[in-house]
């Protein structure tokens, strides 16, 4: 069993199902399974993705205008 409930031969029997219904590989099978290129390429999008809106967020912090302050006694 694992942290999923149910047999490794159940995940891995799904696993295949969906590879031959996408026609597409996502795993490279062997002893132990690792995520194709297209997985890791797909992967470093995401990750360039979110570290362009976090420079984005921050610059939009850095350069709001300060809030109305009251001008003080005339």
């Amino acid at each position: 069993m694992c942290k999923l409930n149910h047999a490794v031969l159940v995940i891995t029997y799904g696993v295949a199902n969906l590879e031959s219904q996408l026609d597409l590989e996502l795993f490279e099978h062997g002893h132990a399974q690792t995520a194709t290129h297209g997985r890791r390429a797909r992967r470093a999008r995401r990750a360039r993705r979110a570290r362009r809106a976090r420079r984005a967020r921050r610059a939009r912090r850095r350069y709001r205008r300060p809030a109305h302050q009251g001008q003080g006694p005339a």
